[in-house]
């Protein structure tokens, strides 16, 4: 028989599509990279004020719950981050 490949991840960082079985992408590393990022900014927040909206606007693109929607690559959302 043909075992099903388990994919490992972490719940609390992992896509929409890695929680459901679907397929593992470039943009499931981006949403990940874009909670991470998320969560240094709101604490940095927490000494130095509120969070640019041009920063949220960058982790919300990243952690979209559509792939389709996310940054194509990790390179794209480093570049948004370099020009912020």
């Amino acid at each position: 028989t043909n075992a099903e490949r388990v994919q490992p991840y972490t719940p609390r960082y992992a896509a929409p599509e890695q929680r459901t079985g679907g397929s593992v992408t470039t943009t499931t590393d981006v949403y990940a990279l874009g909670l991470v990022l998320g969560e240094l900014l709101d604490s940095a927040s927490a000494t130095s004020g509120p969070v640019p909206d041009d920063l949220l606007a960058i982790v919300r693109r990243a952690s979209a719950d559509e792939p389709a929607a996310r940054y194509p690559t990790v390179a794209a959302l480093a570049e948004d981050l370099r020009r912020y």
